[in-house]
């Protein structure tokens, strides 16, 4: 059996037709060789592009420059040190133009931040929450409103217990100045320091403003408006007017005409008051009574512009001709002697369609408003709305329907005054004159602990201010009935 064994083992390993497992494989088909050589070229392409885009996006060129080194490299075989050669070249000659001023913005220039909110500013909106004010909940958020005026000098100041008096300190640090606010802008700086009387003043010179332009001002329909530069006397000079032009015959001159003038005058007054805060109002926590003073403010301030405007009207003063504003006949021809109606306007308005120029010739004005005290409210709804005459026999067609456009002002006292008056586009009659041109009364604040009544008295002192003057300028664009 072994030697049998033997001689199978023989015959296998000699046999030519077999080949033992371990032997080294000697040839492989063509079509094998193309496909390892395409994938192993497909997986360096992939390798390329990633490389790509993890260099372009760790770069600071812009986006079309590096839109640019990608159409190069994109799609084909490189070498790593040939794309960094390319960025580096890139950045070189950004570079290059950066400091030539040709190009701006890709990422030399100092980095700056927009749009940070500080807590200056939120702490200010809490003030104007704590005064009904609107808050850009887009840019701040939800802000909660203080609901105590200790609970606000506290989270100003850190000082719960006012020791000291009312502190000028502040935990917040610098707060970017407002046009809202309650001192005016100054060149050097645009911002200030977050201190209570600051935060607090400005809020309420916010809440001002929002009251003295929600009261109403009708007066400015019938006035101009101009913003003067100081308190010097306002001269408005009034020119004269040609008649009609003169016949010249043939081969005869020119004859020359000169115009007259005569000048309407005003100086500007300055109006104001003092307001204080005072340590006990703060730490009695009477939020209250401090939110009503901006109110009460606009409302002083908005009263007294108007009761001086309409006081032109109701005092009938001199003019600029020394004569009153409103005289029956010469020379103003603008005074009537009846109650309002219907023919009382109509008198009324044909008084002033007589009016004159200079050179003596009808302008042929018409009135657009119609000024009259509450007492006679109704009785100017009823002369300018009525289809019908009031009280006519045969129902006859009332001619003022819509003529004129009623204003109702409570500054007049007198129970029987009405007024015409035109517009002021078409002809002048009161110029109201606003120093710098600042139409509404402005707040300011007095905060220093080492003075004023901060220091002796232990007050916050806020101050408005209201600087205006006013002149008639022309008469025969005003009437008055009675």
């Amino acid at each position: 059996m072994a030697e049998q064994h033997n001689t199978q083992t023989s015959e296998i390993t000699s046999s030519p037709s077999i080949t033992p497992i371990d032997a080294p494989i000697t040839s492989i088909p063509a079509i094998a060789t193309q496909e390892i050589d395409r994938l192993r070229e497909e997986l360096q392409r992939q390798r390329c592009e990633l490389l790509l885009e993890r260099r372009l996006s760790e770069s600071i060129l812009p986006e079309p420059v590096k839109s640019q080194v990608r159409g190069r490299f994109q799609q084909r075989l490189f070498e790593e040190q040939e794309l960094e050669h390319e960025l580096s070249a890139a950045l070189t000659m950004m570079a290059q133009l950066t400091r030539d001023g040709l190009v701006r913005g890709h990422g030399y220039e100092k980095a700056s931040i927009k749009g940070m909110v500080s807590e200056a500013e939120k702490v200010q909106a809490s003030f104007d929450a704590m005064f009904d004010l609107e808050i850009d909940t887009g840019r701040l958020g939800n802000v909660r409103g203080f609901t105590s005026i200790r609970e606000a000098y506290t989270r100003v100041t850190g000082d719960s217990s006012l020791q000291g008096g009312i502190s000028g300190s502040s935990q917040l640090g610098q707060l970017p100045m407002s046009p809202f606010g309650p001192t005016g802008f100054i060149s050097e700086a645009d911002v200030t320091t977050a201190s209570f009387s600051y935060l607090l003043g400005s809020s309420m010179n916010k809440r001002l403003l929002k009251d003295y332009q929600a009261w109403p001002a009708e007066w400015m329909k019938f006035v101009s408006i101009a913003p003067i530069r100081d308190f010097k006397q306002q001269s408005r000079v009034r020119m004269g007017a040609f008649g009609s032009l003169a016949i010249v015959p043939e081969d005869s001159p020119y004859q020359s005409i000169t115009l007259g003038d005569s000048a309407a005058t005003y100086v500007a007054q300055k109006r104001g008051n003092l307001v204080p805060i005072s340590r006990e109002a703060i730490i009695n926590d009477d939020l209250h009574a401090i939110k009503q003073i901006p109110g009460k403010l606009a409302v002083a301030a908005a009263y007294t512009l108007a009761e001086f405007v309409y006081g032109f009207l109701a005092n009938n003063p001199s003019i600029y001709d020394g004569q009153p504003l409103f005289t029956t006949g010469a020379p103003h021809n603008n005074l009537g002697a009846q109650a309002l109606s219907t023919a009382a306007l109509q008198l009324g308005v044909t008084a002033m369609r007589e009016q004159t120029n200079f050179a003596g010739k009808r302008i042929g004005l018409r009135p657009r408003y119609l000024i009259v005290p509450p007492e006679l409210e109704w009785t100017s709804m009823v002369v300018t709305k009525s289809a019908g005459i009031p009280g006519s026999p045969n129902n006859d067609i009332n001619p003022m329907l819509g003529y004129v456009q009623p204003i109702v002002s409570p500054q007049l006292t007198s129970s029987t005054q009405w007024f015409l008056a035109a517009d002021p586009r078409e002809i002048d009659t009161i110029e109201v004159g606003f120093v710098g041109g600042q139409v509404n009364p402005a707040l300011f604040i007095q905060d220093q602990p080492m003075l004023g009544l901060n220091f002796t008295q232990d007050v916050l002192t806020f101050k408005v201010r209201h600087e205006y003057g006013a002149a008639t300028v022309d008469f025969r664009g005003l009437y008055r009935g009675v």
